[in-house]
Parts: C-alpha cells; structure tokens; sequence
C-alpha cells in the first residue's frame, strides 16, 4: 500500500507515525514543496519520499492521500484528488469558504471515493456511550446541547511560535470557529441538522493574531433543540466539557477531566471513566484503524464528507455572521 502524506506538520507526522505502527509496510509518500526527509525525522525514518509538486506525487500513484496541509489548502487539495481518483482522510475543516464546497461532493460522488473527514472526537469511547444512551432514549427526547472548549494559544503547540501557527492568521482559515469545528460538528451529531444559526465572535485579547480567538454560537436544530457552544483560545489551563439536556435526564461528559456521567431523576448518577492510560493518539489510532478499513471495503466512513461539510457550514455561518454582526438594539 502507498500513501500520500500532504502536510507534515504536528498533526500530519501524528498521523505518520499512527500510520506506521499500525501498517508498518506502507510506502510513504509525501508532497513537502522541495524540502527533504531529513528535514521531517518521521518522514526519514520511514524511508519516505518527498515530492515538490501534488502532480508529481499523484504520477506515483497512491493507494490513499491523508490531507494535514493549512485549512486554507484543503478544499483545493481534496479536488485535485477526488479528480484523480485517490481516496483520502481529510483534517478537519473541509475548507474555510463555501466556494466550491459543493463542487467537491459532486466529484466525490460521481466517483463513489472514500472519503473520511478528520474529526476526531468521534472516535472517543465517551462519545461512543453518548450516542448510545441518546439512542436508548436514555434522558428521552434531547432539548438542549452546551459545549464549552477553551485553552491558552501558546500552550497549544509548545515549542512552537504561537504567533506563526494556522489558528492565529486569517489567511490560513485560522480563528477559534474552524480551528475548534470539533464542537460545532457534535451538537449536529447529537441534536441533529441545523436550520439557523446565531454568532457573537472577535479578537478579544492582547494575543498577536488577526483572527478570532473567541466565539459564542447559538444553534437551533431541525429537531427543534438548541445548542449553544463556546469557542476560545484565551483562557489559562485548558477547558473541555460537553452538557446535553433531555426530556428525562442529563449526559455530561467532562472531556478534560476524562469522565462521562448520565444524571436521571430518582436514579443514582452512571458515571464512566476514560480507559487507563488513554491519550490524544488513541483516538488518532481509532481513526487510521478505522480509516483503513473502509480502504479494505469491510466499514463505512463514519464521519462522511457529507457529515464534514455539514460541520464545516455551519461554522462558514457563524463566522459570516459574526462578521455581519446581526444583532438588535435591546
């Protein structure tokens, strides 16, 4: 098997050496716009080659391409490879504008390509017993979604220039609304499609970027529940939690603090704990394992590129109509 590497940077060399340990034979490919192997150690150790052009490493012709490259890169990059008929695992978001969004599902499509879209948070065994409890009919019909993520800028990638990184420069679709999609994409997941959605957003603190580094967006779903999710790059510490409100209970998953609880009336909480010793590569590892068996035909994707641009639209909304600031005088 041979696979094509876009973007190597923290989340694309994660994605390498997952790669490896799972599909230790695969040949590695990589499009590095001239640079070296040498200049990636997982690539160099791997035995990877690098190519300079996406024309170049598509002559070699890969079994699959995984696309890590800058948000502001990935709809243009997921066209010329739908275009070529490569199946790819695309990080999330699907793009940072609405143009030719579709026009990818239309390739796609015809095509009948695999196509899996990065959302990792999919994969966490919480979110597993979530969906299952809410299928159940556990807390009844869910009403209500509050989500709230949040952590320092500069404690994001350390050792590295916060001030360089995609999140902080607009022209790399940076910004806390499509860096932190994750959110946006489960409370369509357990309340379902939107049909409207609200948003206050801006450059709040002293941080060196000229993107939004917070974001409150409110979201009313076809179901008729309603979502509200809190977006921020500026808080000290890092924040993760996750509240949905039914009929007849409550799900709370405290993601930071590594456990998930179903609070019933009259009933005794149910609280679960992450596995011992689970980290961020685990749900990494979830995914390629996943990923590799839709390849292999034996899974369908579980977070669709339809699914991905679900997510990715409704964040395109909420930041156009932050933009717009559409709001009424009290």
């Amino acid at each position: 098997m041979r696979a094509l590497f876009i973007g190597l940077g923290s989340i694309g060399r994660r994605h390498l050496r997952i790669l490896r340990e799972l599909a230790p034979h695969t040949e590695i490919l990589a499009l590095r716009s001239g640079q070296g192997p040498a200049q990636v150690p997982e690539l160099a150790s791997a035995g990877g080659r690098s190519f300079g052009t996406l024309e170049q490493a598509l002559e070699q012709r890969p079994d699959f391409a995984l696309v890590a490259n800058p948000t502001s890169r990935h709809l243009e990059t997921a066209l010329a490879l739908a275009r070529a008929g490569v199946p790819f695992l695309l990080e999330k978001p699907v793009g940072h504008q609405e143009a030719g969004l579709e026009e990818l599902a239309t390739e796609v499509a015809s095509r009948g390509l695999p196509v899996l879209v990065g959302l990792q948070l999919r994969y966490h065994p919480a979110f597993g017993q979530l969906s299952a409890w809410l299928e159940q009919g556990a807390i009844g019909r869910p009403l209500s979604l509050r989500a709230e993520v949040g952590q320092w800028l500069p404690d994001w990638r350390p050792g590295a220039d916060y001030r360089a990184s995609q999140t902080a420069r607009a022209e790399l679709g940076g910004g806390v609304i499509l860096e932190l999609v994750h959110e946006l994409d489960l409370a369509l997941a357990c309340l379902g499609p939107a049909k409207g959605v609200a948003c206050a957003a801006g450059r709040l603190s002293g941080l060196e970027m000229d993107a939004e580094d917070l974001a409150e967006i409110s979201i009313s779903h076809a179901s008729g529940g309603l979502s509200q999710v809190h977006l921020d790059c500026i808080q000290p510490g890092y924040t993760r939690w996750l509240k949905v409100i039914g009929e007849g209970g409550i799900i709370m998953w405290q993601q930071d603090a590594g456990w998930l609880e179903l609070q019933r009336p009259g009933q005794v909480p149910q609280r679960l704990s992450d596995p011992p010793g689970f980290t961020r590569d685990d749900l990494f590892r979830a995914q390629m394992r996943h990923w590799l068996a839709v390849l292999a035909g034996r899974e369908e994707p579980r977070v669709s590129l339809a699914q991905g641009l679900a997510a990715t639209r409704l964040a395109l909304a909420a930041k156009r109509v932050a933009a717009e600031q559409r709001t009424v005088q009290p």
